[in-house]
């Protein structure tokens, strides 16, 4: 496996454990966070994922079709802190 290929993988795992952890939240009281995604869920519903996984892996393409292992790499990790971020907040209470 290539490094190209663990940082796609680390990328869609990340944007998985995303909208779990954003999902779990929300199904315990907590709103979005980031107004661009709240828009987009009070425009498209429970389709939201749709779009979100749209765009970001329309970004994640560029980099790994331009052979850009470390940038889609980052963009991976940050969303996983991401998610941590949300796991953390959905099960504090």
């Amino acid at each position: 496996m290539t490094y190209l290929n663990i940082a796609l993988a680390v990328f869609v795992i990340a944007q998985i454990a995303d909208v779990i952890s954003t999902n779990l939240a929300l199904s315990r009281g907590h709103r979005e966070a980031n107004p661009v995604i709240r828009w987009v869920m009070d425009h498209t519903g429970k389709a939201w994922p749709i779009f979100k996984l749209l765009v970001s892996g329309a970004g994640a393409a560029a980099f790994y079709y331009a052979g850009l292992a470390l940038p889609l790499l980052a963009f991976g990790v940050v969303v996983g802190l991401v998610a941590l971020r949300n796991f953390k907040i959905a099960l504090d209470k």
